[in-house]
């Protein structure tokens, strides 16, 4: 373990911040040095914090910006704080902390406009953008298929507004896909040369060759962001594991990490000790009730709305008037491999279900047999549940998406 970043929330919520980093900074990495300590935080505050965090040993920071107009920022976090947001990243760099990385999610409303804008920007204040796909993280009806910018997007964009672009790949596994960006001029200013990452968990994830791990605030251990499982150390410290078990535990956890987004399925407590569901609402589950504490009870906005009885019958009505229906098939990543197409038209037996087209999809083929049953299905960008019997109707557009797009 050579990399340890600090999440959340928001880090600096804690006011014990400077002494876990302390902590954390004692600890080596087996070739004797100190681990890359970094913190991905909003930015508020940390003009107060910098120069305590950096004496601490935290090395660097990733401050989440989707855009650098004031306008633009009040109406996307809803806080008119986007000053305060550039007077942390000012202390953060008078600090000595190296590089500054801004993270900005694409929407595709606002890309063609900001994306330029904000790389031009970051290159002339040397900061290192990070484009991030929008991922389906947080209730599910605040997720779309529809809205997800993806890499080749954002590249054709910024080429469009004058950026000339090299890849530069991948270096040590991490996230970000890296492009070298050419000196050049953009709104009428020059920029320097410089870099752009784009994140593409989305349309090209990156998990064969992923070996990130994340400990929760409550102890528990995820070998991947969108998992549906966990694996506890809090309780084994407790009841005083010493580290080698520790180490055992956490080994065992990741050798068992999946080898695509959130594709392990609920384990059985019997065969599994010590994996659990996650007892936190996730993209990866919301639904499952957690064996050790009460069922999470979910807001109007975190469910989606059922289909009302009225719509149920006229549907049903509608599809005995018609032999067949036709839907609209997307698909997403790993099920876009295993299709072997992006997109297609489907006619299918009127009454057909969302189960029905389920096992139809799944008897394609090994791939599609391997991927179908891992996969989350929206129709007409509502998440359904895959054993729905409620008939589909004639022009439904249905999306297949492996586990970290809404599994």
């Amino acid at each position: 373990m050579e990399r340890i970043r600090l999440t959340g929330g928001e880090p600096l919520l804690r006011r014990d911040l400077e002494e876990v980093i302390a902590s954390l900074a004692t600890l080596r990495t087996t070739s004797g040095g100190k681990p890359d300590i970094a913190l991905t935080t909003n930015g508020l505050g940390l003009e107060k914090r910098a120069v305590a965090l950096r004496k601490a040993g935290l090395g660097r920071v990733n401050v989440s910006i989707d855009s650098l107009d004031p306008q633009d920022y009040a109406a996307i976090t809803r806080r008119d704080r986007l000053t305060d947001v550039l007077a942390g990243i000012a202390g953060a760099q008078e600090a000595g902390l190296d590089p500054i990385k801004v993270n900005a999610v694409v929407m595709p409303a606002t890309v063609e406009e900001r994306a330029p804008r904000l790389l031009a920007e970051c290159l002339r204040r040397g900061w290192q953008l990070r484009f991030i796909e929008h991922m389906p993280l947080g209730p599910r009806e605040t997720w779309r298929s529809q809205d997800v910018v993806g890499a080749q997007q954002v590249l054709a964009t910024l080429r469009r507004a004058g950026f000339t672009l090299t890849k530069a790949g991948r270096p040590d596994r991490r996230p970000a896909a890296l492009w070298r960006v050419a000196a050049g001029t953009h709104g009428g200013q020059e920029h320097p040369a410089g870099s752009v990452g784009i994140i593409a968990s989305v349309t090209a994830p990156f998990c064969s060759d992923c070996d990130r791990t994340r400990v929760t605030a409550d102890g528990r251990l995820m070998t991947c962001l969108f998992s549906s499982t966990e694996t506890d150390l809090r309780g084994p410290m407790r009841a005083g594991a010493d580290d080698d078990e520790l180490i055992r535990i956490w080994a065992g956890a990741t050798w068992l990490k999946p080898r695509a987004h959130g594709s392990d399925e609920p384990p059985d407590p019997s065969t599994s000790p010590g994996r659990s569901a996650p007892c936190r609402p996730s993209a990866a589950d919301r639904s499952r009730p957690c064996p050790s504490r009460p069922p999470i009870k979910e807001s109007p906005e975190m469910s989606p709305s059922p289909r009302p009885q009225h719509v149920q019958r006229r549907r049903r009505q509608e599809n005995r008037r018609l032999e067949t229906l036709s839907v609209t098939l997307r698909y997403f990543a790993a099920a876009a491999d295993a299709a072997g197409r992006p997109e297609e038209r489907l006619d299918l037996p009127a009454g057909t279900t969302l189960a029905g087209l389920r096992e139809q999809l799944a008897g394609r083929g090994l791939e599609m047999a391997r991927v179908v049953p891992i996969c989350s299905f929206l129709v007409n960008s509502v998440s359904t549940p895959t054993d729905s019997l409620t008939p589909l109707a004639d022009g439904d557009a249905v999306d297949v998406l492996p586990p970290f797009a809404g599994g």
